[in-house]
């Protein structure tokens, strides 16, 4: 299919507490200049983040890729990080749809940092799991109403809501791997974690210290260059990706439960490079330090976190 217009659609993660999710809802009334013409997709695009697209009004013709799903009120569609996408209605109707962005990266933890390739579509697009949603509506709802909770959860932002909807998201995940009639894929991703569990237990053990790429690749008994490009496609990122996310989730627990200076913090997470520092920050959470805690400590202080 012909795709004239890509573009990256840059996001805006404005939750306080949930830097990395991102939930909102698009209407197009049936009249309005806004609404996609009948039968022309609107134009295709991608995301870095995954994205579950939930129909609530309306009759609509998704894109991913090369596949094409037409949608219904009531049910739901995932897109995976990078894929390209569009849409089109199929009638000159109101549309409403509810849009839920979320960084893989920031739903799996440590603990379950060996799904992280499975999901994002190391081996296959997150996008595979819609035939299967199709066929399963009882799926298809359990989803729906997960996502709706989430949605009322980030509204109301009731105390411990960040915890509710990182739940929801890793229930939503496990539904999908429960139902996945290929997920013995994921069972030789786990035979090849175990391989490198001595390099992840390692760096979760000392990622506040110089850690060397050669020193990991001989922990695993691997040559330099094998257990680089064997770490990624079985943790679905690089090996610096990897200790870096770390390293920031770590500096960002210390913004926020500490008095240390950014430049102690950076130290402390093993990033003594200040500018180096700023840069990985900004990369992970779209702001600096200081905003991000400014942000976080305004919260919970307002009582409402």
């Amino acid at each position: 299919m012909l795709r004239p217009f890509v573009r990256l659609e840059q996001l805006r993660f404005d939750d306080p507490l949930l830097h990395r999710v991102r939930i909102a809802e698009h209407f197009w009334g049936a009249t309005s200049e806004l609404a996609i013409p009948k039968g022309k997709p609107e134009r295709w695009h991608y995301n870095q983040e995954a994205e579950i697209v939930l129909i609530s009004q309306g009759y609509v013709d998704f894109f991913i890729d090369d596949d094409q799903f037409s949608l219904s009120p009531g049910d739901v569609v995932l897109i995976g990080p990078g894929q390209l996408h569009a849409s089109r209605r199929r009638y000159h109707s109101e549309r409403c749809q509810i849009v839920l962005h979320f960084d893989l990266r920031y739903c799996l933890d440590m603990f379950a940092a060996g799904y992280f390739s499975y999901f994002h579509g190391a081996a296959a697009p997150l996008s595979r799991f819609n035939s299967v949603i199709r066929s399963n509506p009882a799926l298809n709802d359990r989803i729906f109403q997960a996502v709706m909770t989430i949605r009322r959860e980030m509204e109301e932002r009731k105390a411990g809501y960040d915890i509710s909807v990182i739940l929801q998201l890793k229930t939503i995940l496990l539904e999908l791997l429960r139902h996945d009639p290929e997920s013995d894929r994921l069972l030789r991703t786990s035979a090849l974690l175990a391989e490198i569990r001595p390099v992840i237990d390692y760096v979760n053990q000392h990622r506040n210290e110089k850690i060397s790429l050669k020193k990991m690749s001989e922990l695993s008994n691997m040559s330099y260059h094998y257990f680089s490009r064997f770490f990624k496609k079985t943790m679905g990122m690089s090996f610096l990706e990897y200790v870096n996310g770390l390293r920031i989730k770590e500096a960002e627990r210390l913004l926020v439960t500490t008095s240390l200076s950014v430049s102690e913090i950076a130290g402390k997470v093993g990033i003594p490079n200040v500018a180096h520092f700023y840069e990985m920050f900004r990369k992970f959470n779209g702001c600096s330090p200081s905003e991000y805690k400014k942000r976080k400590l305004g919260w919970l202080r307002s009582g409402k976190g």
